[in-house]
């Protein structure tokens, strides 16, 4: 079970035409803690680095491993040169957060350094210590899940960690490419925003227009469906840098208004269908 994730984060491309691609970010603003859910008063978006290399993205899980994650990751990536050095620190950061919990946690309090452990663990894979080693690195694995969008030069690319599982507690996370997808999501809600966009027929070579609507649309149904805040930020990449947009809370109550008509015209349709049934008694 994921920590303090009852969140969605999405992270779309868009196109101009004749001009490099561009991405949407949208989230909203929720924390919660078991099944109290509370809005903050801070965006979720996170902006990570924006230079020759600009890096944004958003989490879901634990709030002290996300403010941990996103601390590690700008950071490092300050010395990156390319995208291949930015999905690898985004490895190096989620399992340097295990190894240190799982550390502090399991090895100290034994006295046993990362050596001697897995020299234990590869005797003695049932041993208790190892079993609790891994129970950790599995709840953290769980409470760590994020999104991020990278341009290098002309190059926009998407890469998602998530929870996984792992037969050994120093295993390396998975890192998702979603590049080509062109769309990503995360938190409680992801799956419901996932299928929203892709029923939509979301394609990245649409306009900001059309797209920054589908978004939020998928972000609204993942408030309807999975009950994630209701507050909503949003963020542009593009050309000039990585950036809020103007009259944003406009755009979202036009969203809004449009998720309520496509609602009401969902249930006539299914209205007019079930009126053409017939059933014998």
């Amino acid at each position: 079970m994921v920590e303090s994730a009852l969140t969605v984060g999405i992270i779309v491309k868009y196109r101009i035409s004749g001009e490099q691609e561009r991405a949407i970010l949208v989230a909203d603003r929720m924390i919660s803690w078991g099944a109290i859910g509370v809005e903050y008063n801070v965006s979720k978006l996170e902006k990570v680095r924006d230079d020759s290399l600009k890096i944004a993205g958003v989490a879901a899980g634990s709030e002290a491993l996300i403010e941990e994650f996103f601390g590690k990751l700008r950071a490092k990536c300050e010395n990156a040169k390319c995208f291949d050095d930015v999905k690898q620190i985004v490895s190096d950061c989620v399992s340097g957060i295990i190894v240190d919990k799982i550390t502090d946690a399991v090895l100290k309090p034994m006295g046993m350094d990362a050596a001697r452990f897995l020299d234990l663990m590869e005797r003695n894979p049932t041993h208790q210590f190892v079993g609790e080693a891994m129970t950790i690195r599995q709840n953290l694995s769980n409470s760590l899940h994020v999104v991020l969008v990278v341009r290098e030069g002309d190059s926009l690319k998407l890469i998602l960690q998530q929870p996984t599982f792992s037969y050994t507690p120093y295993s390396s996370p998975e890192i998702s490419e979603l590049s080509k997808l062109g769309f990503a999501t995360v938190g409680t809600g992801s799956d419901s925003a996932w299928w929203t966009l892709v029923h939509m027929g979301y394609d990245p070579a649409d306009d900001i227009k059309i797209n920054l609507t589908k978004a939020l649309l998928a972000k609204i149904q993942a408030e309807e469906s999975h009950g994630v805040g209701k507050n909503t930020d949003i963020m542009i990449l593009d050309n000039k840098g990585i950036r809020g947009i103007p009259n944003q809370q406009s755009l979202v109550d036009t969203a809004r208004r449009v998720y309520d008509k496509l609602i009401k015209s969902q249930k006539e349709i299914i209205r007019k269908a079930y009126q053409q049934v017939s059933i014998s008694d």
